[in-house]
């Protein structure tokens, strides 16, 4: 049985077709390529060998076509100069891609560590793709006379040249400045009144998004006249300044001292280089100092100067440092507001277990000695291991108490409120703080120092002895509420009592030697 000649033709351009689809799958598709170098041709002309298939497939059916014996078959001669051209052009496309990947994506790249400017890119493209237009003129179009199309463009790119001034400068001026690169794609950067970060850099211009959230075009033609500030080149460390005023009467030593510590403090400050403090000028009212402080994250640096104001605030508060009003001061009495904390803290007072033996005279004595602090949420009031001699008692807000075991584990322990307190071993003994106490939000404590436990002891010769027994109670109560691995497990009721018995003693012990009275 023949065949037609027809019918076998279409066989083999499928045939054909399927061949080079199953060899584009294979290239393409099916394996995981690792080399750089492949990754960086395959990336480029996917598309156009794709194009190919159905491109060479069609040439070489046309092709065949025309050499038939039926006359009726026989595609006509435009058709076959049409395929053949598109298969050129996609071939040379192909070509071009693949040597655009080789140079810029590998040779450049990779190897050489050398990123090139997008627009140099597309100028050196388009440059390649004009030649090629050129090369080819005379064979897709039979024209000849190319040094007249070249002369005659020559005029009309002229006149385009006076008609497109600005949008020519903006080309040239961006060429420039992907050239010596004042900026990248991603970095932060000052123009004027405007600071940001570049998203894009384009043929005529580069885009800025601003902190506020907003989008600004800069044409290149006027960049090339402006004043760049880059806060993220060579380094992305930035110094940041903020100022404070603070009353005559405080040393600057002191003063010095405490702006450093809440700088180094403040999350997001970098610890080196380290922090600057410097007394800035005398005002009318007031001592001027400026913080320098170093970040590496320039897109949060008003939220991190904003932490580092907060903590002055609170730590200022707490070690009683006055920041002045520039306005005339007026005192005014206010025996009412203070008579009213005194009760506020008698009361408080009164809730403390241990100090149930003061007699209402010492304990309204005691609330007027009292010392009001404010820390601010997620602040650390005291770490554990740290020396100390005070206690809190919570007035406003909450507290949570963390332990680390011997182990390095961090354990969890109860949230305290308004009403508990913390503290009391090391007001009474000395010893290193047992937890790290680390404020859950804005918390007002009460702080009780050495000298007002040491008078309470001289004046109340009962205290000493019910501190002991009513700390050893709430020590136990404590240790059953922290779950640490190194505890023993319980035991029987009397062994139990005598050791809250040894304990009791061993606490009058330390407390004696502590106040040495």
């Amino acid at each position: 049985m023949m065949w037609p000649q027809e019918l076998l033709l279409a066989l083999q351009a499928l045939a054909l077709f399927l061949g080079l689809s199953c060899l584009y799958w294979l290239i393409f598709k099916v394996p995981h390529w690792q080399s750089p170098f492949v990754l960086a041709l395959t990336a480029r002309v996917r598309l156009w060998a794709y194009l190919l298939i159905p491109l060479f497939t069609a040439f070489w059916s046309l092709q065949k076509l025309a050499g038939l014996p039926n006359a009726a078959w026989h595609p006509s001669g435009n058709i076959l100069a049409i395929s053949e051209s598109a298969l050129l052009i996609v071939l040379a496309i192909s070509a071009v891609e693949a040597c655009s990947g080789l140079v810029f994506d590998y040779l450049l790249a990779i190897r050489r560590h050398t990123m090139v400017p997008v627009i140099v890119r597309s100028l050196t493209r388009g440059i390649v793709y004009t030649a090629l237009f050129f090369f080819f003129l005379p064979h897709f179009f039979a024209w000849r006379n190319v040094a007249g199309l070249i002369t005659s463009s020559a005029i009309v790119s002229l006149i385009l040249g006076l008609a497109l001034q600005e949008t020519l400068g903006n080309l040239f001026a961006g060429i420039t400045m992907q050239i010596s690169r004042p900026y990248q794609t991603g970095h932060w950067i000052k123009i004027g009144a405007y600071e940001g970060q570049v998203e894009r850099a384009d043929w005529r211009s580069m885009t800025l998004r601003t902190l506020e959230g907003d989008q600004v075009s800069f044409p290149h033609s006027l960049l090339a006249k402006m004043e760049i500030r880059n806060y993220s080149f060579p380094s992305t460390l930035h110094a940041c300044e903020t100022q404070v005023s603070v009353h005559y009467r405080h040393p600057p030593s002191t003063v010095e001292t405490i702006l450093t510590r809440c700088a180094l403090e403040t999350p997001g400050v970098r610890a080196q280089p380290s922090p600057e403090v410097r007394l800035t000028a005398y005002q009318d009212f007031a001592i001027l100092y400026t913080i320098q402080f170093w970040i590496d994250d320039f897109a949060r640096y008003q939220d991190i100067e904003s932490d580092v104001l907060k903590r002055i605030w609170y730590l200022f508060r707490r070690e009683s440092i006055e920041i002045p009003y520039p306005i005339r001061e007026l005192h005014r009495r206010e025996e009412r507001r203070k008579d009213a904390a005194a009760a506020d803290h008698v009361q408080l007072l009164q809730r403390i277990e241990f100090l149930a033996a003061l007699n209402d005279e010492q304990r309204s004595l005691l609330a007027q000695r009292l010392a009001p602090q404010l820390f601010a949420r997620g602040e650390i009031i005291f770490r554990q291991g740290d020396p100390g001699n005070t206690f809190h008692i919570i007035k406003h807000g909450q507290v949570e108490a963390t332990v680390q075991s011997s182990d390095g584990h961090t354990i969890h322990g109860r949230v305290m409120k308004a009403g508990d307190y913390f503290g009391e071993v090391s007001l009474l003994t000395g010893e290193p703080r047992s937890a790290t106490i680390r404020a859950a939000e804005d918390t007002e404590v009460l702080t009780m120092g050495k000298e007002d436990m040491r008078r309470l002891l001289e004046t109340n010769s009962q205290l000493a002895e019910h501190v002991s027994r009513t700390l050893t109670q709430r020590q136990q109560i404590i240790r059953e509420q922290w779950i640490l691995p190194e505890q023993p497990e319980g035991h029987n009721g009397a062994i139990q009592e005598h050791h809250a018995e040894s304990l009791r003693r061993e606490l009058l012990g330390r407390i004696v030697r502590f106040f040495s009275y």
